[in-house]
């Protein structure tokens, strides 16, 4: 809009003439559309029913109607007045280009005028009012030519509603003592001088003494022409409902309220004294200060306590149609040593407006607290060709927004750069919605967001519409650029009841970082979130999620998380918990606690997540997931953590899927019709996109200890086109208990991922009667090669149906299983190593120096097509093989072939035992193989008449099993063998054989073994009960004594 200096302001009174002026009706189509609406209504009673508000103040009118304007003789003024109402100010005193006027009062009536005779070539016209009474103001005040006017009276000024300005020059009026001046002049209103011989320039300065009186503008509308300055300089300042206007010059307010100096810059601005109490300054009832224009426009205000409340603005920029390249808007710079509050959608903006050029200026804070509630912003935005300007805000207590916001955008229409906010404060609050926000919807990049707080930052809610307290930077779908990064240093940070920090793309171009430091906990609960996103509107890269704090807190459905919906990579998350990470008790619809994702119409790789903690520790549905819907693949996983990792509740999972965003679940069967164990396998999500392509990422894990209990899990999987990745893990301890699961999956065209495992003391598989253990397995529509499982640790335990299992039903080979133990392998109570496939291969090789299987136990290879089974390799060393209570190692093909080979010291099998296949013993020793392809009947393991050699020896001759028969030799230096205490025998028998040395009666009887037993040692021992049986069945019968042998 251009502007007609010559117009007539709406408000003037009949006759007065306005030289320069500008209409406040014409002022509010200048503002943005945002500000303009609110502020219409603000103004609406000053602009159209002035009568109204004018009859509803009769009383303070006619106060004011009753004063006038009358010289105190010490200057030569002089005062004249046709009326009563109007008054011509002549005469003076001129020093130089300064004319000094002297009043006993001054007072303006409404509808009156004070009109200022000066010459022309005059620069300063400096007034004081010296009777102690305050000057009323409500009609015009006015000047010839381009004069400065400067008004003091320390009792206090007050411009009415009707009070208006028409002067060539800039306005000051203050309630100090005296003005200073370079010459050490001072012009006070106490000390009644008159101005010395000498020539004076403009005052440089305010002097004040105690108590001095206020300013309040009453809806008035006071403006100074282009590029000049208009102050109010108090005491305590007030703006109710009034407009102050000087486009592309300046506005101050402010004052103090005990004895100091205020200065005067050449520039118009205000310097005020360190450590002297100021006044408070407040603008209200839709108060306005307008400084935009072609360029510059600043506005300063120095206070004690600052409000703006009931939709006040104080604005700045460039305006329509104006600028050039290179123009630069002024800054607002509020400095308050107490409180700065915003209230009730009032608004402190700078703007370069649309078609016009040049930037914006600042908005600069200083405060020990400062509040915006009830819809109050600070904005910085470009709506032309120019860069945005930034947000500065420096609180020695307290930031607090309340349903508050902090922008700094580039409009739809804007070509340029967003600017940056930065909040350095002791601790920040954002409640009900309250939002700090850099955005571009225009060409050109956002700004960024930086917090430092010493103390907290605390995020908290939603307003009545539903929108999030939180921290903003974004390109939206319009825009063209980068958003800005986001970054947070404190001591403690809480998100909670659905909070957000957030930085994404809509556009064209990449989402910001997001850097969060806190020294001590950072807390996200109750559905809070930190988001980083790649729109489905976007082509751009996502950013990344960084946080460094000692501790980590994550709970009821909060989320950290990095995705691409459009056309672009997904940011990592990466994540440094000095002491350690909790994350638990979310939401049953949104368990996700730290995930990345590429969406399923998104073309683009998920971040990596990276977890560096003391310990971390995943309950109650949390989950770290990193998954791919669309075309990309998925991002790796990596924990390290010095301590502990502990993952606790069925959806408790760590995963890195394709295909699927939830991580799917083995449960193992007994197939009824084959009576052996069937895979089954649940892609964990009711919803498989089988059209994502990509490889899902690897889980690795480096921690001292790592738990896994009541259904938890760890997998990778793919249910589309792509490989899924591998599970590496690096411990002391692992455990699994209690349907606690390691899942390597494909149930699409890929091959599932291997499983690999270091654990220097223990793994340990508890199922407890559920399906527990490490799988890796290809499902019945899958088609690809199961991956391997390898193990090397100290000693693995499986019991209570835990499992090793590597399965292919689709089309492809089983993977191989490879366990290595320094000590022993033991497997109890229906605990498998299974091998199943339909397509080959699925090998199972154990290392070990005892492997001991019990309670219906099983190691098994298992192929239904018409490849070979896998082979069983057992390499015990130095060590034993031991199957007890139905336990099996077997291998089972249709077609194919079949072999276990056992290599060790022997082997002990229970009756109820079985070892199947092409079997083959190797013993370091040499000694003779022992092949066990059926069951040897116990009655041949004891001589029809152990007398026949009486006269024989027992030889021990190295280390080894059973015999096969008692003719053969028993080799053993590992297990100890004692001979029961014989009995006495009661009854002879005789028999007839060859004839022996001749025995005394005394002779001890031989007594055969029934059975063996295991001491308190663990040490293998014979004895000539049957240890089976208990009571009088399990007392040896009585032998026969060989001396009656005859």
């Amino acid at each position: 809009m251009k502007h007609d200096w010559r117009s007539r302001p709406a408000q003037l009174p009949l006759g007065a003439s306005c030289s320069g002026c500008f209409a406040a009706s014409s002022l509010l189509g200048l503002l943005p559309a945002g500000v303009s609406r609110s502020v219409r209504k603000a103004h609406s009673l000053i602009l159209f029913t002035l009568p109204l508000y004018i009859i509803g103040n009769l009383t303070s009118i006619n106060t004011v109607t009753a004063q006038q304007v009358t010289s105190d003789g010490t200057v030569s003024t002089t005062v004249t007045s046709p009326d009563g109402k109007n008054f011509n100010i002549n005469d003076g005193t001129t020093r130089g280009t300064n004319l000094f006027h002297s009043f006993k009062e001054f007072s303006v009536p409404t509808g009156g005028s004070a009109n200022f005779n000066n010459a022309t070539n005059i620069q300063n016209i400096i007034n004081r009012v010296t009777g102690g009474s305050i000057s009323n103001i409500d009609g015009l005040i006015k000047a010839n030519g381009a004069a400065n006017l400067f008004l003091l009276n320390p009792a206090g000024i007050v411009f009415g509603p009707n009070a208006s300005l028409n002067i060539g020059g800039s306005f000051l009026g203050s309630t100090a003592n005296s003005f200073i001046f370079d010459n050490g002049f001072e012009f006070s209103a106490t000390d009644l001088q008159a101005p010395p011989l000498l020539t004076i320039n403009i005052p440089i300065g305010l002097r004040y003494r105690d108590n001095p009186g206020s300013i309040t503008t009453q809806s008035a509308f006071l403006q100074v022409p282009q590029g000049n300055f208009l102050a109010l300089v108090g005491g305590n300042v007030s703006l109710d409902g009034a407009i102050l206007y000087a486009p592309g010059g300046r506005i101050e307010l402010g004052g103090l309220s005990a004895t100091g100096t205020v200065g005067l810059n050449g520039d118009g601005s205000l310097s005020f004294p360190v450590g002297v109490q100021r006044g408070d300054v407040a603008l209200t009832n839709g108060a306005i200060a307008y400084v935009a224009g072609t360029g510059g426009g600043n506005i300063g205000i120095n206070a004690r306590n600052l409000d703006l409340s009931g939709e006040s603005v104080l604005y700045a920029g460039i305006e329509s149609d104006s600028g050039a390249v290179g123009s630069q808007a002024g800054d607002i710079t509020l400095n308050a040593t107490g409180n700065i509050k915003i209230v009730e959608s009032s608004y402190v903006y700078t703007n370069v407006n649309s078609q016009a050029v040049g930037n914006g200026g600042n908005i600069n804070i200083t405060t020990d607290s400062l509040s915006l509630t009830d819809g109050a912003q600070l904005i910085t935005n470009t709506s032309g060709q120019g860069d945005a300007g930034n947000v500065s805000v420096q609180a020695s207590g307290s930031v607090g927004l309340v349903n508050g916001y902090i922008y700094s955008t580039v409009d739809s229409q804007g070509v340029g750069s967003g600017g940056n906010i930065n909040i350095t404060t002791g601790s920040l609050f954002l409640n009900d919605g309250a939002q700090l926000i850099t955005s571009t919807s225009g060409q050109g990049s956002a700004g960024s967001v930086t917090i430092n707080a010493r103390d907290t930052v605390s995020l908290d809610g939603q307003n009545q519409n539903g929108f999030s307290s939180g921290v903003f930077s974004f390109v939206s779908v319009e825009g063209l650029g980068n958003a800005g990064d986001i970054t947070l240093i404190t001591n403690s940070l809480s998100l909670t009841n659905e909070a957000l920090i957030s930085s994404g793309t809509y556009g064209l171009g990449n989402a910001g970082n997001i850097n969060i430091f806190a020294n001590r906990a950072a807390t996200f609960a109750n559905k809070s979130a930190v988001y980083s996103i790649v729109e489905s509107t976007a082509l751009g890269k996502g950013g990344n999620i960084n946080i460094a704090v000692r501790e980590l807190l994550l709970r009821d459905g909060a989320q950290l998380f990095a995705g691409t919906f459009g056309k672009g990579d997904a940011g990592n998350i990466n994540i440094n918990a000095i002491d350690g990470t909790f994350i638990g008790g979310l939401d049953q619809s949104n368990n996700f606690a730290i995930s990345t994702t590429v969406g399923s119409e998104a073309v683009g790789n998920a971040g990596n997540i990276r977890i560096n903690a003391g310990s971390l520790s995943l309950r109650d549905n949390a989950q770290i997931s990193a998954s791919v819907l669309g075309i990309g693949n998925a991002g790796n996983i990596t924990i390290n953590a010095a301590d502990t990792i502990s993952l606790d509740g069925a959806n408790s999972v760590i995963s890195s899927t394709v295909g699927t965003s939830l991580a799917p679940k083995i449960s193992v069967d007994i197939d009824p019709e084959l009576g052996r164990p069937k895979v089954n396998l649940d892609s964990g999500s009711e919803t498989v996109f089988e059209n994502a392509q990509g490889r899902s990422g690897d889980i690795a894990i480096n921690t001292r200890s790592l738990s896994l209990t009541n259904g938890a899990r760890l997998s990778t999987s793919t249910s589309g086109q792509g490989d899924a990745g591998d599970i590496n893990i690096n411990t002391y301890e692992l455990t699994l208990n209690n349907g606690a699961q390691f899942v390597a999956s494909s149930f699409g065209r890929g091959n599932a991922g291997s499983v690999m495992i270091n654990a220097r003391d223990t793994v340990s598989v508890d199922g407890q009667q559920t399906s527990t253990g490490i799988f890796s397995a290809v499902d019945e529509k899958g088609v690809g090669n199961a991956g391997d499982i390898q193990i090397n640790t100290g000693s693995l335990s499986l019991k209570n149906g835990g499992r090793l299992t590597a399965s292919n039903q689709g089309k492809g080979a089983a993977g191989n299983i490879t366990v290595r133990t320094a000590k022993d392998i033991k497997l109890d109570n229906n605990a498998s190593i299974d091998a199943f496939t339909i397509g080959g291969k699925g090998n199972i090789t154990l290392s070990f120096r005892d492997l001991i299987l019990r309670k219906k136990s099983n190691i098994t290879t298992v192929t239904e097509g018409t490849d070979d089974a896998g082979s069983i390799n057992a390499s015990g060393g130095r060590g034993f093989t031991i199957l007890l209570e139905e336990s099996s190692i077997d291998t089972s093909a249709q077609a194919g072939f079949k072999e276990i080979f056992i290599t060790g010291v022997g082997i002990f099998a229970s009756q109820d035992s079985n070892i199947g296949g092409i079997y083959g013993f190797t013993t370091q020793l040499d000694i003779p193989t022992i092949e066990l392809e059926t069951v040897i009947d116990p009655a041949q393991q004891i001589a029809q008449n152990p007398c026949l050699r009486g006269g024989g020896e027992f030889t021990i001759i190295g280390r080894g099993g059973f015999p096969s028969n008692p003719n053969k030799i028993l080799s053993s230096d590992n297990v100890r063998v004692d001979l029961v205490k014989p009995i006495a025998s009661k009854v002879n028998s005789t028999s007839t054989t060859q004839k022996q040395p001749s025995t005394s009666a005394t002779d001890k009887p031989i007594v055969p073994a029934r059975g063996w037993i295991f001491n308190e040692k663990g040490e293998v021992m014979l004895v000539a009960y049957d240890p089976t049986k208990t009571g009088v069945q399990r007392s040896s019968p009585t032998p026969a004594s060989c001396a009656a042998v005859k």
